[in-house]
């Protein structure tokens, strides 16, 4: 039967510790992308909310008056 591998207290602190420079590089990525993106869309000429974007596709159709509608 093989025994476990036993790693040195040092090693494990390397390790340990090669991941925060790691994990700290991918949030700044991931906040600087945030930021590009924020700003892009801040800066767009068309200050639309998502909700009438949404509605978009529909103002192509005639509107219709309620009665119209109703058949009795």
């Amino acid at each position: 039967m093989r025994s476990p591998i036993q790693c040195s207290d040092a090693f494990k602190t390397y390790l340990t510790m090669s991941v925060v420079p790691l994990t700290l590089t991918i949030s700044l990525c991931l906040v600087f992308t945030f930021v590009i993106f924020f700003l892009r869309e801040q800066c767009r000429q068309e200050h639309d909310s998502a909700e009438s974007n949404a509605l978009l596709p529909l103002s192509d159709e005639t509107p219709r008056a309620a009665d119209h509608e109703q058949r009795g």
